[in-house]
């Protein structure tokens, strides 16, 4: 896993936590801004604070690596010392696909669509269906979102390249939280349909956010509805959406947003918006009851490839209007447990206006929620244990017959000849970059690249200028509107 928390931390809090069987250790990228991996550690618990084994990179990971000998040492040590029967790979950030040639079960855990996509989020002026080196070459120049700028779409390539072949051929598993994710991973790359995705859904602890109220009328005594934005408002979020019609909605009701951070405070001196920028998840429910909420809104413009928010927006039988864009149009039935909106601002206020003036179609919606049950996370990780044992005994079965060549047919054999070709120029190449950073050491030890020494200072430019948003919030955004009105 990489270091960055947020919904895939979560993810294997949760299934670390749970699974009461096996010995769960975190491999962890650690680094900064532009460069996810200036050192590994390894952890004999996700709860662990201090790893028990650490390494410094001789060669920091800008991204992800296609090759890297020193991780690939790192890694069968760790297979050596700790008798490793699986890896889970939750995220390649700051890693290397050495990972994938190792000779025990793996697994991959689609989060994001991230290392195909180096925005992770597979979202460049629209949710991309598509994506070859033209595309993404622009996308690397205009796009506002990206988490690694010392590499360019050329360098991406061969990390796309040798990540597709060494699914196809290893038939490696990879395993999605929703099923839209299957058909945008093979619109995106028709070579995904090759490889071998199980849809499992997140798990959730639903009785940590369950409401305490159970009355499911709407009061009439109230004169205001009160809608709720739950979680971050960033620009993926739908931030921008929010900026189109907030001051149409605070007219007609009182909005909260809840667990806003630091996106929040811009909003903190606008009438009828409530801003709690932080909560303990644990008293959710109650804080919910306290704020008598109506409906909540979620307003991602990015695909969202689960939604935890979603999870407990529902088990605390809210109706919830979502953007209808990835595993939200996998969850929701419209009318039925929460509603569907284009995402665009002229649909999202009418659709809000028409609800409000219809709160019936709320209480069904909140009465159909009533019986709704998530997956536990204990069960989530049952389902994993199964289809780890299932694969592990199917990989101890395979045998290799050494006559079976013989029954194979002309064409047959010209495509395995072709496929080895194929890998053995794969494997040149990989030689070649091998060789040039073997000899850049060799020469230049005592130096870091032009790359690294202008990330680091990038780097910690961005951690003044962090320290700068997070203390003075509202001199940051009167700053920010100036140097936009300048075109800085």
């Amino acid at each position: 896993m990489h270091s960055w928390g947020g919904g895939l931390e979560r993810w294997v809090q949760d299934y670390c936590r749970n699974d009461k069987g096996n010995t769960n250790l975190i491999l962890k990228s650690i680094g900064e801004y532009g460069i996810p991996a200036k050192d590994i550690y390894l952890y004999d618990h996700i709860d662990s604070q201090v790893p028990i084994r650490s390494w410094k990179l001789d060669k920091p990971i800008l991204a992800t690596d296609p090759i890297h000998l020193e991780y690939r040492y790192i890694i069968e040590e760790i297979i050596k010392s700790f008798n490793i029967n699986n890896i889970i790979v939750s995220s390649f950030i700051g890693h290397s696909l050495e990972l994938l040639r190792t000779n025990i079960h793996k697994l991959i855990i689609c989060h994001d669509f991230y290392p195909f996509c180096p925005m992770v989020f597979a979202y460049f002026k629209d949710n991309c269906q598509e994506c070859d080196f033209s595309h993404l070459k622009k996308c690397f120049a205009e796009n506002p979102v990206n988490f690694f700028p010392f590499t360019s779409a050329a360098e991406w390539m061969v990390v796309r390249q040798s990540l597709l072949n060494t699914l196809v051929q290893s038939q490696i598993s990879l395993v999605i939280a929703s099923p839209f994710m299957k058909n945008r991973l093979v619109s995106l790359d028709s070579r995904f349909s090759k490889i071998p995705i199980h849809s499992i859904p997140h798990g959730i602890n639903s009785s940590q956010v369950l409401r305490t109220t159970k009355d499911n009328n709407l009061r009439v005594t109230k004169k205001r509805f009160h809608i709720l934005i739950l979680g971050q408002l960033s620009v993926h979020k739908g931030e921008n959406l929010f900026n189109q019609i907030y001051n149409d909605l605070s007219q007609i009701a009182d909005i909260y947003l809840l667990g806003c951070g630091e996106d929040g405070y811009k909003y903190s001196n606008k009438i009828n918006i409530n801003v709690i920028p932080k909560y303990d998840r644990k008293n959710l429910g109650s804080i919910i009851d306290s704020l008598d909420i109506d409906i909540a809104l979620l307003l991602s413009v990015w695909t969202e490839t689960f939604s935890y928010t979603l999870s407990e927006l529902m088990c605390m039988n809210l109706p919830t209007l979502a953007t209808n864009v990835g595993s939200f149009q996998d969850r929701i039935q419209d009318g039925i447990n929460g509603f569907l909106v284009n995402p665009n601002s002229s649909d999202l206020l009418e659709k809000i206006k028409f609800l409000l003036e219809n709160p019936s179609l709320l209480v069904d919606v909140k009465n159909n929620l009533l019986s709704f049950r998530h997956k536990t996370i204990e069960e989530m990780v049952s389902e994993y244990q199964k289809f780890l044992n299932y694969q592990e005994i199917e990989m101890k079965e395979i045998t290799i017959d050494s006559s079976s060549h013989h029954n194979l047919s002309v064409n047959d054999l010209y495509e395995e000849i072709k496929s080895f070709r194929n890998e053995l120029e794969y494997i040149k190449l990989v030689q070649v970059e091998v060789l040039k950073n073997i000899d850049y050491k060799e020469f230049h030890h005592k130096r870091e690249t032009p790359k690294i020494r202008q990330g680091l200072m990038l780097s910690k430019r961005f951690k003044i200028i962090r320290a700068i948003k997070n203390r003075f919030p509202r001199i940051w955004e009167y700053l920010r509107k100036i140097l936009l009105k300048l075109g800085v």
